[in-house]
């Protein structure tokens, strides 16, 4: 399978839920830690609106300190740097981010400066970047340009600030994509319109999926824009299966539309996968659906790998049917590879067949190659048989160079493969399997 980043796609709805999260609890109630289970709520229910601005005016916050179960009087009042000063030692990081997003929903340029002061606890790494994004976000929807230029200062480059000049995109964006987009076609620093383009989107799609949609496929095609169209097929969903569908078909690019297939196909393959091999089989062979035939039979082959393996079995010879019975075998012979093996035995000999045992030889080849050779060298096309022939032997040169020798002059193999086999790349960058596997 070909996995994108996941941090990237998973970081903006995360901060995302934190706000709702926060929203919710100045709703209702806020914790406020201090070392004990602490319950908090603003005195005032309905915080006036500060004029010419979005943003509630500066809150005070209330809290009633409990130790074991017993209320006392102990009681607290302070803005919101000393809430958040409070805030951040919470060790529960559900507690911690429920209560920052509450608090940083109430962020304006009135309190910004104790905000950042209460942030000067807060080291920036990897550790505390959801922290830093739900700052960066509030920020954003007022003045992204500060907030990234402050990031930039406190963190230099690299991942900081990139994870945080997104987040503050999106709280831009999520106000005005237009202006946000303005701003970031200015920059000098090239280098950064990825993560620029990515919070752009994240903030924009729900505001307006289909102008979001349309602003990605207007970019240069790259591994950004792929992340921001699974962030738009994420969205696309929301408004059904058919509306989704209907927007990938419809895309002009074969690149967008390849990205957009395998993000949906991933998505929806968790919940159906009856319906999105329905789907598929109607693009059967497309450049564009190659990868996401792979992932569905990821996604099937975990649930279901016989019934997997015999819809990839039935498809039309073709990249598709390449696609799936070679992901199908390899994620089984993860999970079983003494069941996946009795299950090839029983098929028919065959052009698919033989796609199966060529998988399921690479993979039986990492805990035992003598079995993964009698595996390849029973392929029927001469072509792949030598490629799987080829491939087990590398590994098995790279494991145990004599025994290896050993069997190449019996291999059938010709010279140009034998020289390829004792000169094994480096590296094996396929994911290992597990079990020893049994003869062919």
């Amino acid at each position: 399978m070909r996995r994108e980043t996941f941090i990237l796609i998973a970081m903006p709805a995360f901060f995302a839920l934190g706000f709702i999260l926060g929203k919710k609890s100045n709703k209702d109630s806020s914790v406020v830690p201090d070392g004990n289970d602490t319950v908090a709520s603003q005195q005032d229910g309905k915080p006036k609106k500060s004029s010419g601005s979005i943003f509630r005016s500066k809150p005070t916050v209330s809290r009633v300190v409990y130790n074991s179960g017993t209320e006392r009087s102990d009681r607290f009042q302070g803005d919101i740097g000393q809430a958040l000063m409070q805030a951040i030692d919470e060790p529960n990081l559900m507690k911690r981010l429920s209560v920052l997003a509450g608090l940083l929903g109430e962020l304006n340029e009135d309190n910004l400066d104790e905000v950042l002061a209460a942030f000067e606890k807060i080291p920036v790494s990897f550790e505390t970047m959801q922290e830093y994004r739900l700052l960066m976000y509030a920020w954003g929807q007022f003045d992204a340009p500060s907030a990234i230029q402050f990031m930039r200062k406190k963190a230099g480059s690299g991942p900081a600030i990139w994870f945080s000049a997104s987040a503050a995109m999106s709280g831009w964006s999520a106000q005005d994509p237009q202006a946000a987009i303005d701003w970031a076609n200015e920059q000098d620093d090239r280098r950064m319109m990825g993560s620029y383009n990515m919070g752009i989107v994240s903030g924009w799609v729900t505001k307006d999926v289909k102008a979001a949609a349309e602003y990605v496929t207007s970019l240069d095609r790259g591994r950004e824009t792929g992340r921001m169209l699974s962030t738009v097929s994420t969205e696309m969903l929301k408004q059904g299966s058919q509306v989704a569908k209907a927007w990938a078909e419809g895309l002009g690019d074969e690149g967008f539309k390849e990205d957009a297939f395998r993000s949906l196909t991933r998505s929806m393959a968790r919940q159906d996968v009856d319906d999105v091999a329905d789907w598929l089989q109607k693009h059967v062979n497309q450049k564009y659906s190659d990868d996401s035939f792979d992932e569905l039979a990821e996604q099937w082959s975990r649930q279901d790998p016989e019934a997997s393996l015999n819809y990839f079995l039935s498809l039309p010879e073709g990249s598709s049917q390449k696609e799936g019975v070679i992901e199908s075998v390899q994620t089984w012979v993860r999970d079983d590879v003494e069941a996946a093996g009795e299950w090839i035995n029983k098929q028919d000999p065959g052009s698919s067949t033989d796609l199966a045992v060529f998988s399921y030889a690479r993979e039986v080849a990492r805990e035992n190659p003598e079995s993964a050779v009698e595996w390849a060298a029973s392929i029927q096309d001469s072509d792949l048989k030598q490629k799987g022939l080829v491939e087990v032997g590398q590994r098995w040169f790279r494991e145990d160079a004599e025994a290896a020798k050993a069997w190449l002059p019996n291999s059938g193999l010709p010279e140009e493969a034998i020289k390829a086999v004792e000169n094994p790349p480096r590296h094996d960058w396929r994911g290992g399997g597990r079990g020893p596997g049994g003869g062919r």
